[in-house]
């Protein structure tokens, strides 16, 4: 112990302040690796974003010529849709903050800026009714009302929606309570952490980081809307019932859309006629 004692003097060091400064510099080491980790990873979300964009472009998902800082121009007459296996194996898979974006796009067929601007007091969780009385615009202005008049409506969801909904509701609370101060309460569904809206540019990013991970065959988001259509339509949901479900102006832009999924409607009238006349 005597000669422990010497050294001790000799070097300076004092035997209370030993483990403290190693505390210390081990933490100024931690902070430092922490940082250059979470360089790592960020390098690597962007690297994978990029590899996700040439995939898709060549998969012709995505417009090289929009990108994420300009509207996406939708290409009449280009239908495409997932089965309804692919929603099951899309779904069953998904496990992300912004998952009832899509269960709200399949199971309601509602619009992007629909389900960016959707407030809970816009929805009824008792009867699972959702009202569209506001928009998220591409450029990140909230507008009262839809896109069109007829966007305006009621929409009746799935049981299976609800639950998901209230869950969705949990993990809001949740955070608006962790950030206090700093949360900005527009009521919105869809919100980043902080409560402020999600700008379509970053929910354009992180749709390609889920179809880079998912084996599901990759399609734009606006196709979820015709997954909805085309499940209903297959299903023998009349068009009407669909077009007011997705807010068309006129039953003639749903017959025009869809009427490629819709080949056995005539066969079947046929049929039905042939039966009550006979």
């Amino acid at each position: 112990m005597k000669n422990y004692n010497n050294w001790m003097i000799q070097t300076s060091y004092e035997p209370k302040s030993t483990a403290f400064d190693l505390c210390e510099k081990t933490k100024v080491k931690i902070n430092g690796s922490s940082e250059k980790i979470e360089c790592i990873i960020n390098d690597a979300n962007e690297w994978q974003t990029d590899i996700t964009i040439i995939l898709l472009i060549r998969k012709g998902v995505y417009d090289i010529k929009t990108g994420f800082g300009s509207k996406p121009a939708v290409k009449k007459g280009r239908v495409d849709f997932w089965t309804v296996d692919e929603v099951k194996e899309f779904l069953d898979g998904l496990e992300h903050r912004h998952r009832i974006i899509f269960v709200l796009a399949i199971y309601t067929g509602m619009r992007r800026g629909e389900i960016l601007g959707l407030r809970w007091r816009d929805i009824d969780l008792v009867f699972g009714q959702i009202r569209i009385s506001q928009i998220l615009a591409f450029k990140g202005e909230i507008k009262d009302g839809a896109n069109t008049v007829s966007g305006n409506r009621s929409i009746s969801t799935p049981p299976i929606v609800v639950p998901e909904l209230r869950m969705h509701r949990t993990t809001i609370i949740r955070e608006k309570w962790e950030t206090q101060e700093e949360y900005k309460d527009y009521d919105l569904v869809v919100c980043r952490k902080n409560g402020m809206p999600v700008s379509w540019s970053n929910f354009h990013k992180f749709w390609l980081r889920i179809l880079s991970k998912t084996k599901v065959r990759p399609i734009r988001f606006h196709d979820l809307r015709h997954t909805c259509a085309s499940i209903l339509l297959s299903g023998g949901i009349h068009p009407k019932i669909v077009q007011e479900l997705l807010g068309h102006s006129s039953i003639k832009i749903t017959l025009d859309t869809y009427s490629h999924m819709m080949p056995n409607i005539q066969a079947d009238a046929v049929k039905t006629l042939e039966k009550m006349l006979n």
